[in-house]
């Protein structure tokens, strides 16, 4: 139940809560808001396997104990997951939800069990980048003819790398979302809705063309040239990217294409265009404020995706161009500093023993005439 089906007017209240029914099913719809659809999904996976092992030691489920909870760990840490503090996390989410109390003692003992699943473990396991300069010329112009995937797969691909742009953002993208304005030669693209936008206001960001002789690949105002001429007169509202068909593609179908028909890697995932773009942009340079607003981060998350890119850059070389204005600025500075020093002054005069100094002003510092006042004869004029 969503929208209109559950807004009744505030008068009408009092009455519909008498409706078991209906009470039930709006509880249900509200409780499901709490997280996007694919977190919950992801949740609920985690708890189900959490329940299986703790059925499979044989012991109550809930309340955990410090015991409980630390065997529950351990099971986890010998799969060699890295993601085991997760099902922990979920594990004591259920713990608090059943209505029993989470004491410092298990808290405690869960940081203790956290530290030591991590340990040992090696760098965390992130979405594997692929760069859309690896895709070859015959890859980027061709086209799928398969359902359910999408019919310009590196179009899609690198589309989705330009805006960092989840798996589900890039598969709900609508050509609508889409603003081209041709004089600026500037690109506007509304993301309707995003993990981080709970409200669902969406937000809108901004690209120009990158002016070359011939568009890059990576051209956001090329890509939208592309993929809006493609769809020729279309639906009012069609997918951005739809298959042959002109039909929306699942976030599952385009992901799969992705690595199928590319033949980039087959560890491609959901957020490997979007690790890729947001490492592409830390190589050129681009700030991390301007990564993180571009890619709609509200952390610091943003560092883990551009991080290894980090690495690969000297940050003692700066560009031979910049290099050379920052120098330039520097002489400019100094000049200023120096004329704003103040001068050395000469040496006084030797004196006599028997002089004495002037004291006082032996020339006023403006001259007399200025406060005579002239008389009434001088100027001509009447006194009254």
């Amino acid at each position: 139940m969503r929208g209109s089906e559950t807004q009744i007017p505030l008068k009408l209240v009092g009455e519909k809560v008498k409706d078991r029914a209906w009470l039930g099913n709006v509880k249900k719809s509200f409780i499901r808001k709490f997280y996007a659809a694919s977190t919950l999904a992801t949740k609920n996976t985690k708890r189900k396997k959490a329940i299986e092992i703790l059925e499979g030691m044989g012991c109550k489920h809930f309340p955990l104990d410090v015991d409980t909870l630390t065997t529950l760990a351990a099971v986890l840490d010998s799969t060699g997951m890295r993601a085991g503090d997760q099902y922990l996390a979920e594990a004591k989410a259920m713990h608090v939800e059943g209505g029993h109390d989470w004491t410092l003692l298990l808290e405690k003992q869960l940081s203790s069990c956290k530290r030591a699943m991590q340990r040992g473990k090696g760098p965390e396991c992130r979405a594997k980048e692929v760069r859309v300069s690896a895709i070859s010329e015959d890859q980027w112009t061709g086209v799928c003819e398969g359902k359910g995937e999408p019919k310009r797969v590196a179009w899609f691909y690198a589309w989705a790398t330009v805006w960092m742009l989840r798996a589900i953002e890039a598969a709900n993208m609508k050509a609508s979302d889409v603003v081209l304005k041709f004089e600026e030669k500037m690109v506007r693209l509304h993301v309707r809705k995003s993990k981080t936008d709970q409200k669902g206001s969406g937000t809108w960001r901004t690209f120009k063309c990158c002016q070359k002789e011939q568009c890059a690949r990576d051209c956001a105002f090329n890509l939208a040239i592309l993929a809006l001429n493609d769809l020729g007169n279309a639906d009012k509202e069609p997918p951005l990217f739809p298959d042959s068909d002109r039909k929306p593609v699942s976030k599952i179908h385009m992901v799969t294409a992705w690595a199928r028909h590319l033949n980039l890697d087959e560890a491609m995932s959901g957020h490997s265009a979007r690790r890729s773009g947001a490492m592409c942009y830390a190589r050129k340079g681009l700030s991390i404020q301007a990564i993180q607003f571009l890619g709609r981060w509200k952390s610091s998350a943003v560092f883990r995706y551009v991080e290894e890119a980090m690495t690969e850059i000297p940050l003692n070389v700066t560009d031979g161009k910049t290099a050379e204005a920052g120098e330039t600025q520097n002489q400019e500075a100094n000049k200023k500093k120096r004329a704003l020093r103040p001068k050395s002054k000469a040496a006084p005069p030797q004196r006599e023993a028997s002089e004495e100094p002037t004291r006082g002003l032996t020339k006023p510092l403006v001259p007399s005439s200025v406060f005579a006042i002239s008389s009434p004869e001088a100027t001509g004029r009447s006194t009254l």
